[in-house]
């Protein structure tokens, strides 16, 4: 695919036409668009304009025109990838994945699909994968950590609540104390 900048908006229209397998109309588009939100068909059709200009979808004349995409998703996935590797990792895969593991953006799950593909590889990091293992030890200790805050926290509740309840029923004697203070003042 050519070095082509694409909106937000406008990759909203490739991903319904790329969900949808087949050509859409313009309104066929916003109707699928309208599911998860507004969009006016003003929009739709700039939008639909600017990627035809763009030359990243099609246009078909049948009843009414009918756009598909021109490029496949996983390649403009592959190519944004790559754009932005380029633009934030100085081209470095590994410096990216580094970055990964260190912001802790990774589950352990996540962490060890990561370590297992890179020991797949034909070139081994030794590195990266020794950052990939504390990064999941250190996820397994932050969920250890967060299990044990889990039951201090219910321990406390349960103290709490039994700290509360003998409030409540020291309040509730003392004004039965004061209401029979009360009655015997108005009795006599």
């Amino acid at each position: 695919m050519k070095e082509t900048k694409i909106s937000d908006a406008e990759l909203e229209i490739l991903e319904t036409l790329w969900a949808a397998g087949e050509a859409l109309n313009a309104n066929e588009i916003r109707a699928r668009l309208n599911e998860k939100k507004d969009w006016e068909r003003t929009t739709v059709l700039t939008l639909i304009r600017r990627l035809l200009d763009k030359g990243v979808i099609g246009q078909e004349k049948r009843e009414v025109y009918y756009y598909e995409p021109c490029v496949k998703r996983e390649e403009y996935i592959h190519d944004e990838t790559r754009d932005f590797v380029d633009k934030f990792f100085k081209g470095s895969s590994r410096n990216l994945a580094a970055a990964l593991v260190n912001s802790e953006a990774l589950s352990k799950k996540e962490l060890a699909e990561l370590l297992e593909r890179m020991q797949r590889c034909k070139e081994p990091d030794m590195q990266l994968e020794q950052q990939v293992i504390a990064a999941a030890n250190k996820a397994e200790s932050k969920q250890r950590q967060v299990a044990a805050v889990g039951k201090m926290v219910d321990a406390n509740t349960a103290k709490n609540q039994d700290t509360i309840s003998a409030i409540v029923a020291q309040a509730v004697r003392a004004a039965a104390e004061k209401a029979e203070e009360i009655q015997n003042i108005i009795a006599a």
